[in-house]
């Protein structure tokens, strides 16, 4: 069995920090508080002389993955600390990451680990769930953050309701990623609006607030008015294809799910 890991250089002279990650492993299985666990375990570790600590132990799902992570491209953990430290060149807020882990036995990856800053921002769903009279401008503000986004080259492909984090300032509204290692970049170079449009598909189920939202955003990339169509049908393409794989992966429930949509209307 091997261990390895990386310490952002910002701060390498903590040598709790360090002692913490050498002993990474054993003490997650031990230590902290747990936020989240199913196929990924997530810990919040608060210990002296260190700063709070957002620990993920990443799950290794299937052989392919094994092998892609072991032999073909970098483990889930180093791609999330890696596009942290793009957004943060780029001008985004995520996270401060801290570190990143890898274990492995006989050359094949058993597990990795991400540590980060800890964040207090609530998710984006909390704040649709509120309803409340700031939703038209937090709305215009996520537009332009997503266009800003394409702009400089980024796209996020875990855009959802959970991993955006706003928080409302005097100056309006800012915006936080987290889970950040499925991402692409290509700096200087903004992506095919195809792709951007796919990009912004999964953040809400609530297509009265899409098409909103779509305005804003077209507006902002100074696209023609009628691109707005276009963004607002690859939304219901995305949605729509969705409840497919839900009928078949979870039939039951994607079936009281259809007939209360009916209901509805």
């Amino acid at each position: 069995m091997s261990y390895s890991y990386t310490i952002n250089p910002k701060h390498a002279d903590n040598e709790r920090l360090e002692a913490f990650l050498k002993a990474l492993p054993d003490v997650f299985q031990t230590t902290g508080e747990v936020l989240y666990q199913g196929r990924n375990v997530v810990k919040r570790i608060e210990e002296d002389g260190m700063p709070v600590l957002v620990v993920k132990a990443f799950g290794i799902r299937n052989i392919f993955q094994k092998t892609a992570y072991s032999f073909f491209e970098h483990n889930k953990a180093r791609k999330a600390y890696d596009n942290a430290l793009i957004l943060q060149r780029e001008g985004f807020l995520t996270p401060e990451p801290y570190a990143f882990a890898e274990e492995k036995s006989k050359g094949w990856i058993t597990g990795c680990y991400l540590a980060t800053a800890e964040t207090r921002r609530q998710p984006l769903m909390a704040y649709f769930e509120k309803a409340d009279g700031e939703l038209p401008g937090l709305i215009a503000e996520l537009a332009a953050f997503f266009a800003n986004l394409h702009k400089k080259g980024i796209l996020h492909h875990d855009l959802n309701s959970t991993n955006i984090l706003p928080e409302k300032t005097p100056d309006g509204w800012t915006f936080e990623l987290i889970d950040n290692n499925r991402m692409d970049y290509v700096r200087g170079a903004v992506p095919a609006l195809k792709e951007c449009y796919e990009n912004m598909t999964r953040f809400t189920g609530d297509m009265e607030l899409f098409k909103t939202f779509a305005g804003a955003y077209v507006a902002c990339r100074d696209l023609p008015k009628e691109e707005t169509g276009t963004l607002i049908a690859t939304k219901r393409h995305h949605d729509n294809a969705y409840s497919r794989r839900k009928m078949i992966t979870h039939p039951i429930r994607a079936y009281r799910n259809h007939k209360a949509t009916k209901k509805d209307k």
